[in-house]
């Protein structure tokens, strides 16, 4: 875990606090994955070695070494010659609601020999007053879900979770299971936090791992399928091996290097499966997909005009603006027009993918906390996914990663295609 110094009048004491952080982080993440181990409750862990040098034989199309060495001369600013083409197919899209949350610990907490006073990892919060947002997220959640059932949902940081789930009853319990058992309430990546990726220590890392799946083993008897990682900043194929490890072969990312981003995107190269330097043959690649654009949010979910995904953020009907038309409810007079402009979206945001299969994302930092939020996506998007698929423009409907990635991989069994592989790291990030 990592702490950030904020008072400068104890600059004396700051190599004091790194030992009592080191001694705490090392005596406390052995202690935790030796018990975690002794368990064998969750995470099949396999030994293996690992070389720090790069395979010359990866067998992957893209080197990120050879990437970040060539990239000014690669990357043009138009989409370049790809060699794939874009299915003609009718889309088939996948609309994910989902909320990110962002954990944090008390602002006075110190470690023992350390008299520095510690900044919270959260954002802008500490942790038991995002506890408080993320309670009210998850019993949204249950209200709505469990009387709506065209309704998906996507959750990712258990840290949270079993904060709330410890406070629930048989009922409420009972109904969440039946949720995840049936699929509409995916829990993704499994891990206690989402990880930062360039700075943890490899046992704190598995034990993040290890904390989140035993839960999911103990409380619902599944393991997670997908990874959800899209807030860290710039990515660590290390820790994909390690998620790979724990049985999960699919992962979606986003914070990428913008021109790596763009140069995969003109290539056609997301999805691709990511493989680790030391394995050539693959057996242990995460199928990865990256968000298309520079964000994670709404604005940036359904094509390339911000404005126009905008106008399907329904929320902002009753909450802040949008850059360009505010967004209406969806009526029998305004729906086809509507439809027309998001099908139109995800039309070109298609142009960047081989498949006909597209990922949409919906939802931004701490939605979905209030019930009337979900009324309004479920309630207009409902009438437009009507529209869409009664007029043959798509198929489209509220879905999960598992959802679409089942879908994607179908779609390459019946082309006979394979999406393209890439060994390394995404680091720096911009």
């Amino acid at each position: 875990m990592n702490f950030r110094i904020i008072s400068f009048m104890h600059i004396l004491n700051i190599r004091e606090c790194l030992t009592a952080i080191e001694k705490n982080t090392t005596s406390w993440s052995e202690k935790a994955v030796k018990a975690n181990v002794q368990q064998e409750i969750a995470v099949p862990l396999s030994k293996g070695t690992c070389r720090s040098a790069p395979d010359s034989n990866t067998a992957a199309e893209f080197d990120m070494f050879n990437v970040y060495r060539d990239l000014p001369e690669s990357v043009k600013t138009e989409k370049s010659e790809s060699r794939r083409r874009p299915s003609a197919e009718k889309l088939k899209v996948f609309v994910l609601p989902f909320t990110h949350v962002d954990p944090g610990i008390d602002m006075d907490r110190k470690l023992p020999g350390c008299s520095v006073l510690l900044l919270p990892t959260g954002w802008l919060k500490t942790f038991d007053s995002y506890s408080e947002d993320t309670d009210s997220i998850l019993d949204n959640m249950h209200r709505f879900m469990v009387s709506h059932r065209n309704m998906t949902f996507m959750w990712a940081e258990l840290i949270f979770f079993e904060k709330w789930w410890a406070k629930q009853n048989s009922s409420v319990r009972n109904d969440v299971r039946r949720l995840v058992e049936s699929g509409r309430l995916e829990i993704a990546s499994g891990s206690w936090v989402m990880t930062d990726e360039a700075n943890v220590y490899y046992p704190v890392t598995v034990d993040n791992i290890i904390e989140g799946h035993q839960f999911l083993e103990q409380e619902f008897g599944v393991s997670p399928t997908v990874v959800w990682s899209n807030d860290p900043f710039g990515y660590s194929n290390s820790i994909q091996y390690l998620f790979t490890q724990a049985g999960i072969k699919r992962a979606v990312i986003n914070r990428i290097h913008h021109d790596i981003k763009r140069y995969l995107q003109g290539l056609r190269a997301i999805p691709f499966r990511w493989r680790q330097y030391f394995d050539p043959q693959g057996n242990s690649d995460m199928l990865t997909h990256v968000l298309p654009y520079t964000h994670y949010d709404i604005l940036n979910s359904c094509g390339p005009s911000p404005s126009v995904c905008c106008e399907f953020d329904f929320k902002r009907m009753t909450h802040w603006s949008c850059p360009g038309v505010k967004p209406v409810p969806i009526t029998s007079a305004n729906v086809a027009a509507k439809a027309r402009a998001l099908i139109a979206q995800l039309k070109e945001m298609a142009q960047m993918y081989e498949s006909n299969v597209l990922l949409m994302v919906h939802g931004d930092d701490f939605r979905f906390n209030m019930i009337e939020e979900w009324h309004q996506h479920h309630d207009n998007f409902l009438p437009l996914f009507e529209e869409i698929n009664r007029n043959g423009l798509a198929e489209i409907r509220f879905g999960t990663f598992s959802d679409y990635f089942t879908a994607l991989e179908k779609w390459y069994a019946d082309n006979g295609k394979q999406p393209a592989t890439l060994s390394g790291d995404f680091f720096p990030y911009k």
